[in-house]
Order: structure tokens, then sequence, then C-alpha cells
């Protein structure tokens, strides 16, 4: 189900017939990137003013997900791409977590995209990059966006009044931007229904072989869970006998693998969370997208907590990234390794 695409001219493959035909570009000079309606040559930096502007190739014709800022860590558009890699089973969770961290040990050098470090890890080929990255210049909203906000009136996961809200937003950047995200991930993204409900409402989906998730296993060639019904067999007296001898043989083996796995599995990974919505603190199980729910206050605003030097408590909203201080600006910030009682410096 790809949509086909022709080239520009410039390395930059665009959709056909599709509303968009954005560019990527790059200033030699300043080093900015940006897009533009059409290339043209003498065309000047709108930063520094200099006409040394290269064309600049977009893996999938996905432009806006190529010229994305990652100077100060991953970008929005990393996230939107990482996320469909895990719902689709490309990645696992603790690899979703991974490709971010090996993003930003890049940051001094040169920030690569986060498709590039799962394709460097081996975690996707690059055909499954580019296919992905095409599906998320579709024109949108479309019909699996409907598909998915009827799933998500019906299962009363929200109103009509929010689905809608949601949909207007999605017009309104599909009027700017060469890719537009997903209606599950604009609610997403927006606090209207948090990652569980919407990989569930995907997997609902999936199962009558419609929505997202569907047509991005489809393309990614990722084959979908599907349950099957029991076969009911009749056997003979003897193949009944060896069935038997090998569930005993079958249980025994998974009782051993079973005891081995309690014992050498390792504990979830908890962290110290701080609400900005209480202030309290509390141990919690590690998840790789934030707010999360405060178990005190019941609110969608708990953050993994840093600490300055000078023991100011305050919520990291970008985990991923060091930030100084909100407080008193120090640089020397560190994770807390002990619970901390009463409400942050932040």
């Amino acid at each position: 189900m790809g949509t086909e695409k022709s080239d520009n001219g410039n390395g930059n493959m665009q959709p056909d017939g599709g509303r968009h035909s954005y560019v990527a570009a790059e200033c030699e000079g300043c080093g900015r990137r940006f897009k533009l309606r059409r290339w043209r040559k003498g065309i000047q930096c709108p930063k520094c003013r200099k006409a040394d502007i290269a064309p600049l190739p977009a893996d999938g014709g996905a432009v806006d997900y190529c010229i994305a800022d990652r100077s100060s860590g991953h970008a929005q558009a990393d996230i939107r791409f990482a996320q469909w890699t895990k719902w689709a089973g490309l990645i696992t969770p603790r690899q979703y977590d991974q490709a971010f961290v090996n993003q930003n040990r890049r940051l001094k050098e040169n920030p690569q995209p986060i498709h590039k470090i799962m394709i460097e890890e081996g975690w996707i080929t690059e055909k499954q990059a580019i296919r992905l990255l095409e599906y998320l210049c579709n024109e949108r909203p479309d019909a699996e966006d409907r598909w998915f906000a009827d799933a998500v009136i019906d299962s009363g996961s929200a109103g009509k009044e929010e689905v809608e809200k949601a949909l207007q937003l999605q017009r309104k950047i599909a009027k700017k931007a060469n890719e537009t995200p997903p209606l599950c991930q604009i609610m997403l993204e927006k606090h209207v229904l948090g990652e569980s409900k919407v990989v569930s409402l995907l997997r609902r989906l999936q199962n009558k072989g419609q929505g997202p998730l569907s047509t991005v296993c489809e393309i990614t060639g990722k084959t979908p869970r599907i349950k099957k019904r029991k076969r009911a067999v009749q056997r003979t007296g003897g193949e009944r006998y060896a069935l038997k001898q090998v569930a005993i043989i079958a249980s025994l083996f998974l009782l051993a693998a079973g005891v081995w796995y309690w014992q050498g599995r390792e504990a979830p990974y908890r962290f110290l969370a701080l609400c900005d919505s209480c202030g309290e603190t509390s141990q919690l199980k590690w998840e790789p997208n934030f707010p999360i729910e405060c178990p005190k206050c019941g609110v969608e605003a708990a953050y993994p907590a840093r600490i300055c030097e000078k023991g100011h408590l305050f919520p990291a909203r970008n985990p991923y990234h060091h930030q100084p201080c909100p407080v008193c600006g120090s640089s020397d910030v560190r994770v807390p390794k002990e619970d901390l009682p009463g409400k942050g410096g932040g």
C-alpha cells in the first residue's frame, strides 16, 4: 500500500498528485535547514541571507522529518516515527528507549535522525524505514483517521467534541506541514488518550483489517499476530500416547525455563518522579512517554525528577536531554538516588 513517488530533481521524493511540493534545503554557510515550496537557483538563506543554498535529500520524501532541529535532542518527528516502529512490533520498548539514548550521545557531533540510528543497530531495514517515512507523508485526514475517530467514540474513550477538536487541529497542521501526523498521534500528544488506549484501539481496528497500524504492518512486512481458532483433530491410541509423552517433556522443560526466568530476570527499572501538579515525589516504573499519571493526585503530570548541586528538586520535562536547574541555573544536575520528601524547588 505504498504511495507512488516522483523525483523532483534534487533527491526529495514527493507523493505524486499530493497537495504539497516542498523540498528540503540547507545553507552551506550557517548550516540552517529549511523547506521551500519549490527549488530555484539564487535563493537566499532566511537566516544569514547568503545564497549558498544546496538541496537536501529527504528519505521517503519526509521533508519535515529531514529538516527537524535535533541540536538540543530528539525532535517530535523522531518520536512519531519511533512510536510506529514500536507499535508495529519492529522494535521492542527497550530498543525504543535505547534509540533515543544513542541519538543524544551524538549531539556534539552530527545528530542523526532516529531511523538511521535504528538501521545502524540492525533493528529495522532501510527499506522498512523508507516505506514508513513515505506513509507519514500521506495526505490527512484520511479514511484511517475516520475509522480511528469512530473507534474512539464507540469505545467511550473520548467524546465527539474532543475528537472533532483533534480533527480540526490535524486539518490546521495539514495546511502547513509536509507530513501530517495521524489522528491517533495527535490525540496522544494532546493527552486526550494515553498510549495504552491508543495501541488498544489501533489493534482492535487491525483485527478488522482496518486502521493505520494494519497499513504500517503491511508496508513494512511485519506480520500481525492474529488469534487462530483451535481445531479438533481425531487421533489413534498410539498417536495420543506419543503426544502425551511429548506433552510431559514439554511441561518439564517449560517449568525449568520458568524457574530460570524468575531467578535471572531483571527487575523493572524504577525512578523518582516529581509531579508538576501536586509537587509530590513517587517511585514509579519507567515509561518512555511523559507525563505519566501521579499516584498521589491522579493527574498526568509526573516527570523524572532531577536535583541540582544546591538541592533544588525539579521535574525534567525532557528526560533525554540535560537541562540546567530552573531555580538557580546550575548545570550541575543529577538524578536523585533516593526518595526525597516534600515539594520540588521548581
